[in-house]
């Protein structure tokens, strides 16, 4: 089944700013053939987005960086700071590749090398239909050591974590 299997009979937006959220009202073909009874799913629409891991080879390394989420934050979480790999959203006028490049640089302080797509997909399909590009990358260690030293009073701390203690 493709597109041409869904009716689209009402589309509303509920709220656009950061995200945008639409109400959709539609129908799908079922697999016997006849039609789903009417839809109605609110739908948090996002732009593409591409998490990035710089990776040093030579050291068998990887960047991590810490920021405040303000979606743990609602949640209640008694500490809103998320360690997490380098990500950013896809603007209009760039590549996956280029959007990593550019937020390696402003997160991480990472100047990217070999960068390569390895797996394009929609995470939670159901209710958020942004596109997410997987992206890794080589860096140079002496670009990231700068940077953190001058991470003094930044919203976003760049590390590298520590590997697991052998046994």
């Amino acid at each position: 089944m493709n597109r041409d299997d869904v009716m689209l009979d009402d589309t509303e937006i509920l709220h656009d700013g950061f995200f945008r959220m639409e109400h959709f009202l539609f129908r799908h073909r079922l697999y016997e053939g006849d039609w789903s009874p009417q839809l109605s799913r609110e739908i948090l629409v996002h732009s593409p987005v591409a998490p990035v891991i710089p990776y040093d080879p030579v050291r068998d390394e990887i960047v991590l960086i810490e920021q405040f989420r303000g979606g743990i934050y609602a949640s209640g979480d008694e500490n809103p700071w998320s360690v997490e790999i380098v990500a950013g959203i896809i603007e209009l006028v760039e590549t996956a590749a280029e959007m990593a490049v550019r937020e390696a640089k402003e997160e991480a302080g990472c100047v990217m090398t070999d960068v390569k797509t390895f797996s394009i997909f929609i995470p939670t399909p159901a209710d958020l239909p942004n596109t997410l590009h997987c992206i890794g990358a080589g860096f140079p260690q002496s670009a990231l050591a700068n940077f953190m030293a001058s991470q003094k009073t930044a919203k976003i701390s760049a590390s590298l974590p520590k590997p697991p203690t052998k046994r």
